[in-house]
């Protein structure tokens, strides 16, 4: 193995797991309390209320699978990409509710915090960081793939 591709497998080794332990530790906290979520869900006003208590049960489940598939499956890429997606819906949400005003907690790991316009801003911002290592993973050459399994010799040819 070469330096670079040594260099590379550590860059994916550390962005697979932080962001795997990240978005477990996440769903984790919904999970414990989805009630504290779905309050948190309401208060920034993009859903129906019919439809809240749904998706605060179901977001956290994508969250604790994609972090799960991300650290521990071959699934890379395609965890990476509802990671990323799930990135995108929560930029949007950050910044709905940052360009209304409100001063509400984020919900982002399902514990009360003290909100404010500071902390969306705060969580828009990282979630923005977030997304570098998420995509750069989505566009990473599949380790697993790349291992000989799916390459054939033709010929003498090594």
């Amino acid at each position: 193995m070469t330096m670079k591709a040594a260099i590379f497998a550590w860059m994916e080794f550390v962005a697979r797991t932080g962001l795997g332990v990240l978005f477990t530790y996440s769903a984790w906290g919904k999970i414990a309390d989805p009630g504290i979520f779905a309050n948190a869900v309401m208060r920034y006003e993009l859903l129906p209320e019919c439809m809240v208590g749904m998706f605060a049960l179901t977001l956290p489940m994508v969250e604790l699978l994609a972090g799960l598939a991300l650290v521990f499956t071959k699934w890379m890429r395609e965890a990476a990409l509802l990671v990323s997606a799930m990135l995108a819906m929560f930029i949007a949400a950050l910044a709905w509710a940052i360009l209304r005003g409100l001063e509400i907690d984020c919900g982002c790991f399902g514990v009360p915090s003290i909100g404010g316009r500071a902390e969306l801003i705060v969580a828009a911002v990282r979630d923005v960081a977030l997304l570098i290592p998420s995509a750069w993973l989505i566009f990473r050459r599949n380790a697993w793939l790349a291992s000989g399994l799916c390459t054939r010799r033709v010929g003498n040819v090594a």
